[in-house]
């Protein structure tokens, strides 16, 4: 149950504050029409329809209380419909999703209740009418599946398991009601989407469950709502960025339609936090530290605000990368100051000291190891929990600095500087002229980080080399390494068209186990070898 929840909030978690980028094939979406919103059930109040859009503009802004007054203002005028229930309700739902506070989980939880409660009774009420009873079925459908979040999140996996399932039942009966609800359609084409992207060891428990789909309907479905929904016309449009930007790499369609909606919405913080989140993931460093400097500053208009806390830390990892280790201290001391939400915390702290010990302050940087204790199952909290433990005993050696050094050029996108640091390691570590120098995981992750250098800066042949040593060094801990050498050398296979050679080493890299971020990089796995049956299957 835990596995197939974790597969349906992936969106939610991992789209907006997930830093892993996921790559697969460039597929199309349908282009965007100018279209003409459903009909729903008439207003009684002439300030209503507007009120909701404005509240729900406000929301997409994260300017949350004000966007709660407005949903009671409209709850004051529509007392008897389900929308001002639902978005008030959804205001505490994003608090707790990001902020993780038990007192916003306990007023969410309250509040959806009452949403439930009120989409059944306007359902009871016009049940004799398809198109309203398709309206209040949707809401009863986006209450289940944000409890369904939220609940995963507080690790209640059975009950987040149970109304995920309802969610997917609602969002159906809806567009039975009235095909045309094509809000509806946005929800149910979210678990068409991601439903195919169950790993195949575990496809036989998502079908026992219900899970499953069609990628490309879910995406046509979703696209129906961008161009003609009444509630969801930008949160589908957002949802199409993202996907294609985490999943397709098409990162030009991507760029475009975030830069649209945050024309409409400059103030956005969602908005700028995503767009620096973007060009972070892209390594265009300067244009994520202005969208994010634009993100953390609105901590200043609202405190609570948790994308601005958020946007503090990547800043702060924006500069670590740069290997401006001064600034980057400031920047997550700041962080800390602000929020220190428990989904960052391990890495922070982990961060914090790394910052010391590259300063030279040895001692410092061992009081914030100390510090790194992950509370969550986030994976970079793991990984970086372990990680300090090391560091605890022993501290970084120089060759541990070199690749750390190297790993952050590559980060930001400067592969000249990253193999000027990591070349002259790895020919002494390939020479009998200092055989004890390097650890085995230490060998393994400078043969990775070189094969990444030397493939995106168009070297295969060395990449290939690299790729292949990397996988072929025994290491202990970072056995994450010898998986991921494999399937990048099958993609570099892919472009060069050696089919059958690709095919191997996707295949060999499915079959490792227990690694760090093993369940994204059975996703990307997913996706590239359906990628490679569709280039072999070409005449």
């Amino acid at each position: 149950m835990r596995l197939i929840f974790t597969l349906l909030s992936f969106f939610v978690f991992e789209t907006v504050l997930s830093l892993s980028l996921r790559t697969a094939s460039a597929t199309a979406l349908p282009a965007a029409q100018l279209g003409v919103p459903v009909e729903v059930p008439a207003w009684r109040n002439a300030l209503s329809e507007a009120l909701v859009q404005s509240g729900i503009s406000e929301i997409i802004n994260y300017n949350l209380p004000l966007a709660e007054s407005k949903f009671d203002s409209l709850i004051a005028l529509e007392p008897d419909r389900p929308e001002g229930y639902f978005y008030k309700s959804a205001c505490y739902f994003w608090r707790y999703l990001l902020g993780e506070k038990q007192k916003d989980y306990d007023r969410f939880t309250e509040l959806s209740e009452t949403s439930v409660l009120k989409s059944d009774a306007f359902i009871a009420a016009v049940a004799e009418n398809a198109k309203a009873k398709a309206l209040g079925t949707y809401f009863l459908a986006e209450a289940r599946l944000e409890q369904a979040f939220a609940q995963g999140r507080a690790k209640s996996y059975i009950s987040a398991g149970i109304n995920a399932n309802r969610s997917k039942g609602l969002y159906a009966d809806a567009l039975k009601l009235d095909p045309d609800f094509t809000d509806a359609g946005k929800g149910l084409g979210l678990f068409e989407f991601f439903g195919t992207l169950v790993p195949s060891s575990v496809k036989w428990l998502a079908g026992m469950f219900g899970y499953g789909g069609d990628r490309e309907k879910g995406l046509e479905m979703i696209a129906a709502a961008r161009d003609k929904s009444r509630y969801s016309q930008t949160e589908s449009r957002y949802y199409l960025a993202m996907i294609q930007f985490l999943f397709y790499k098409n990162n030009a369609a991507a760029e475009k339609d975030l830069l649209l909606l945050s024309a409409a919405r400059p103030q956005s913080t969602l908005l700028n936090y995503s767009i620096g989140l973007f060009y972070y993931q892209t390594k265009q460093t300067d244009k994520a530290k202005l969208y994010l400097t634009k993100a953390a500053g609105d901590a200043l208009r609202d405190a609570g605000n948790a994308f601005a806390a958020y946007a503090m830390f990547r800043l702060a990892d924006v500069d670590f990368r740069l290997c401006n280790f001064s600034d980057a201290k400031k920047n997550f001391l700041l962080y800390r100051t602000a929020a220190n939400f428990e989904i960052y915390h391990a890495q922070t702290a982990y961060r914090l000291g790394l910052c010391y010990e590259f300063s030279g302050d040895r001692t410092t940087a061992v009081l914030y190891y100390q510090q790194a204790q992950a509370k969550t199952e986030n994976l970079d909290e793991l990984y970086s929990q372990r990680r300090a433990k090391l560091l605890i005993t022993a501290p970084l050696s120089q060759a541990a600095k070199t690749i750390y050094l190297g790993r952050n050029h590559f980060d930001a996108g400067n592969y000249a500087a990253a193999l000027l640091a990591l070349e002259p390691l790895a020919e002494k570590s390939m020479t009998d002229a200092a055989p004890d120098a390097l650890t085995d995981d230490e060998r393994a992750e400078l043969f990775y980080r070189l094969a990444r250098c030397y493939d995106e800066s168009l070297a295969p042949e060395k990449a290939v080399k690299f790729y292949q040593a990397a996988f072929q060094t025994p290491a202990k801990q970072e056995r994450m390494f010898a998986p991921f050498s494999r399937f990048y050398l099958a993609k570099l296979y892919m472009q060069q068209k050696k089919y059958d050679l690709a095919l191997s080493e996707f295949d060999k890299a499915s079959r490792y186990v227990s690694y760090d971020y093993d369940k994204g990089l059975q996703r990307d796995l997913i996706l590239e070898q359906e990628k490679l049956e569709r280039l072999r299957a070409k005449p």
